[in-house]
């Protein structure tokens, strides 16, 4: 009996030990050594308009994504992007935009730009991500919403919810480790609004994102393009902070494109990619945000760049653009004798651009599906004829549809000028659009509105 009870008190104090090992050696987001790394030093693999899935059965003219929500977690994604907006159930069962706030059969809806086209409520959504929460306890998400609802009905909707008990509410410099051992383990950030509440900053006020307009591959997987591509929005360029969203899609329409996702998704030219962007801005970036994750591997690109983390030396900034963080090292020269790229070289010869302009011509209120003409300029302070790569971004690019870059030629000590065709697409919605231009530390924008569609009109984008 007592050798039983000896050899019964050997193996629990074994078990225990065992035990205490494996909490030792935890695991957050799948790897141990994130447990004590800040939550600002992370890199989440993530989607892009994560809610807009084929599998919700909404419609193949706006989905980016194949799987549910809760899928994509299952399957190593960490980082969700959505939008919310107000609607109300109508006409034959169907889910229509409305004005807030929330009142009546009005409240908040996961929804890609037209409810109508495929949506859920926003608390079903929240709950399917709880759920993942509930059955993952070692892992922690992060959840960046392209808000059209106020904060405080967003809270409402999280409080209504199974996810609200998950919602981290401390300052995005805690680890991993201490974020799952208190049980909050959700981060909110959202694109447009400020609420003054620590579980809801604005992306702003700790970071910024890229730029998203992007029509071919080629934008996304040639080195040459990525210092460019690595710009932040036009409201992005003013954030600070540590949290950097890369944008890393092809969408021409409203939907996804499977053979894009193909080609972009894959680990080397997201991390080549990604490295750039580090470069642009001071700081790796954080959520990795694709179109159809099942292509490629995105899981795997933030695992490599994980491993590359450096410690920040402390009160280290991230800067918000070129104009802190220096030229890009690598910029290709165009090759044309007599003519250097504006921004480079400061040797004898090189442009030096002192100023661009913009220029909207014609009617400042454009209908969906027309276009209007804008002259782009820029002064070439230099002492040899340049070629000037001016970038362009509107602050809505799902609205129009312009070139992300423009090359203007100016002579030594003079002025050059392109003209810019913008096409406003058709289902634009109604509303103000910034057009920006930069180049070399210079910046210059311009407006134009958005005319509410005739009634009766059609079209099809």
């Amino acid at each position: 009996m007592f050798r039983r009870l000896l050899i019964a008190l050997i193996s629990a104090v074994a078990f225990i030990g065992v035990a205490a090992g494996a909490h030792a050696q935890q695991a957050c987001n799948g790897q141990a050594d994130l447990c004590s790394r800040p939550f600002s030093e992370v890199v989440f693999p993530g989607t892009h308009n994560s809610m807009a899935a084929d599998d919700y059965g909404w419609s193949f003219a706006i989905t980016t994504q194949t799987h549910t929500m809760r899928h994509q977690l299952d399957n190593g994604i960490r980082a969700l992007s959505i939008d919310i907006h107000y609607a109300h159930p109508g006409f034959l069962g169907g889910v229509y935009n409305a004005d807030g706030p929330t009142r009546g059969i009005i409240e908040p809806y996961l929804c890609h730009s037209q409810c109508v086209l495929g949506s859920m409520k926003a608390t079903s959504g929240f709950n399917e991500i709880a759920g993942f929460l509930h059955d993952n306890p070692d892992e922690v998400i992060v959840v960046y919403v392209e808000d059209y609802v106020s904060p405080s009905d967003l809270r409402q909707s999280l409080q209504a919810s199974n996810l609200w008990q998950y919602v981290n509410d401390g300052p995005l410099t805690r680890t991993l480790g201490d974020m799952i051992a208190s049980g909050k383990r959700a981060v909110f950030i959202a694109q447009n609004q400020r609420s003054g509440e620590a579980w809801y900053p604005k992306l702003t006020d700790i970071g910024r994102d890229t730029d998203y307009d992007f029509s071919s591959t080629s934008q996304l997987t040639d080195p040459a393009n990525h210092w460019n591509t690595c710009r932040p929005t036009p409201w992005g360029a003013a954030g600070h902070g540590r949290i950097l969203v890369m944008q890393h899609f092809v969408t021409p329409t409203t939907t996804g494109s499977w053979s894009a996702s193909d080609v972009v998704n894959q680990p080397d030219v997201i991390t080549s990619r990604a490295l750039r962007c580090r470069d642009r801005t001071g700081v790796m970036p954080s959520l990795l945000l694709v179109d159809y994750y099942e292509f490629g591997d995105v899981v795997g690109a933030a695992r490599t760049l994980n491993s590359m983390y450096v410690a920040p030396e402390v009160g280290t900034p991230g800067c918000s653009d070129i104009s802190s963080c220096g030229t890009d090292p690598a910029r290709p020269e165009p090759g044309r004798p007599g003519a250097t790229r504006g921004g480079g070289s400061s040797a004898a010869g090189a442009a030096r651009v002192s100023r661009i302009g913009l220029l909207i011509r014609g009617r400042r209120a454009i209908a969906p599906g027309r276009t209007l003409r804008m002259r782009v300029s820029a002064h070439n302070a230099g002492t040899a004829a340049a070629e000037i790569p001016v970038a362009l971004v509107a602050s809505r690019p799902r609205a129009v549809t312009l070139p992300a870059e423009v090359t203007v030629m100016a002579p030594a000590g003079g002025t050059g000028e392109r003209t810019v065709t913008i096409r406003v697409k058709p289902r634009a919605r109604p509303g103000a659009v910034t057009i920006a231009a930069e180049v070399a530390g210079a910046s210059k924008q311009a407006s134009f509105t958005v005319a509410r569609a005739r009634r009766g009109a059609t079209s099809v984008r």
